[in-house]
Formats: structure tokens, sequence, C-alpha cells
């Protein structure tokens, strides 16, 4: 696994490939950026180590061959220390065994792993290699991770300057099924009885139940409709109503000021 100790990560920094090498080991652990796209680049490799680090191969030798790994006096030797032009230069424990075992058929893989491998007098540098092209392009790594953890719906952000920011963002939470309803509780193990509707007493609350087919908050839609002259037929959810403003012909000051009111009248209900 990739970590803070075998990336390039500075103890200081505020620079994105600092961050993301700092949280490497998390990012691959939530499979968000894969382990191998960290590589080391061999030069002299004197500072690349031969059994730890991903230098050749799609994963370090640790992790491709465990017994020779296991059998290494120096577990963490450099790449300069095993490979010293064409001569290969090894430590082990005990001499291996052959007979066909595990150790004789991974000894092989290695062999050939490393055939024709020579260091040379570069300096030994990291890679990047996401997208196969050992290129680091801040802007790909942000939509990787912004695919990986935002949300994968198209819900349009409905943003209104008429109220305050703490309102929009529960609005956000809304038609994006983020608030902490009873029934997200019971599923996140939070609460264990008790997770009814608050108003109705008769349903699972759910963010639909709540704010749109609970008989109370329905009837009350119903004339906050018929208040700001709301097409009757619109269905009584958040989701219908804001669509419904944004597909009227009304001008842009109105469908602000109606959805202002909206965002009011949610907010309670949301907090």
């Amino acid at each position: 696994m990739i970590s803070a100790e075998n990336t390039p990560a500075k103890s200081h920094g505020n620079g994105v490939w600092n961050g993301i090498c700092q949280n490497a080991g998390d990012l691959h652990a939530r499979n968000i950026i894969p382990a191998t796209s960290f590589k080391r680049t061999v030069g002299s490799g004197s500072s690349v180590s031969f059994w730890n680090d991903t230098w050749i191969g799609d994963s370090s030798l640790a992790s491709s061959f465990p017994r020779l790994f296991s059998l290494e006096n120096f577990k963490e030797c450099k790449v300069s220390d095993r490979i010293i032009g064409n001569i290969r230069a090894w430590s082990w424990r005990r001499p291996l065994r052959g007979g066909g075992g595990i150790e004789e058929s991974q000894w092989n893989r290695l062999v050939a792993v490393l055939n024709g491998f020579m260091c040379n007098g570069n300096g030994d540098s990291w890679g990047w290699d996401l997208e196969g092209n050992n290129e680091f392009v801040v802007n790909h790594v942000r939509k990787v991770i912004e695919r990986a953890t935002l949300l994968g719906n198209n819900t349009k952000t409905t943003w209104n300057k008429a109220v305050p920011k703490k309102i929009n963002i529960m609005i956000w939470r809304l038609l994006n099924d983020r608030l902490p309803v009873r029934a997200k509780l019971l599923e996140k193990g939070i609460i264990f009885n008790n997770f009814d509707c608050v108003f109705c007493d008769n349903h699972l609350e759910t963010a639909p139940h709540l704010f749109g087919s609970c008989p109370l908050v329905r009837a009350t839609w119903i004339k906050v409709q018929n208040w700001l002259g709301i097409d009757g037929r619109c269905d009584v959810s958040p989701e219908s109503i804001f669509q419904w403003i944004d597909n009227s012909s009304f001008n842009k000051r109105r469908k602000t000021l109606i959805n202002g009111c909206l965002f009011v009248c949610f907010a309670p209900s949301c907090c």
C-alpha cells in the first residue's frame, strides 16, 4: 500500500501533489486512486526500495514475491544494493529450495521480471501513472476524486441569493437526499426505534415523505401552491415544485422571489 512514508510528501507544505501523497493511503483504501498510480522511476536506484516500492511492474516485489521477501536478510535494501550493473546481488537467510516448489517458482518469475534491467547514473524520481502516460495533471486528479466522492446524480444545484447561505445548504441537502431524517439514521445504525414520521406518525420518515407525501405536509403545500399561484396540477414534492418554477414563464426576478419563499418554507422542517 502507498502511504505517506513511501511517497514524496514533505512534512510541511500545501501543494496539491504534497496533499495527495500525504493522503495516498486513505485514497487507496477507499479505492479512489489505485496504489499503482504512484510509481518510482529508477535512476541510480540508491533511494528506491527494492522490495517495498512499486518501481517495476504494477505492484511491489514484496507483494508479488512474498516467499522470497520473507527470506530476504535486509528488507529495506535499495535497488542499487541488489542490481549492480549486470550482476544481481542477493542476501538470503538460507539457500532457496528447488524441487519445483513455491520458492523456485517465485525465483524464476523474479529473474524474468528483472531480465535486462540495469540502473543508470540519473537520479531516482517519482512518477504518476493514473492515465498510463506518466504525467501528473491536477485537473484530471480532481475529476477522479470528485467522481469517486461526490454525488453521482445530475440534480441541478438550486441557489438563491435572496436567502441566507445556511438555508441554501439545507435545500441542497434536501434535494440530494442528504438530510438526517429518521430513515437515514436507522440505516446508519444511529437509532433503533421510533422512526415514524414526526408529523403523521404513520409512515417511515424519509425525505420524500416528510416533505411531500405526508398528509399534513401535503395539505400545507397545496395551500402554499395556491398562495404562490402555482399550477395545482404540479406534484406536491420539492423537486417537482422547483422544476415547475424553472419551466414557468415567470421572469427571473419573480422566480427568485418564489424560490426564496419556498426555501424559507422548507428550511424549518430541514433543521
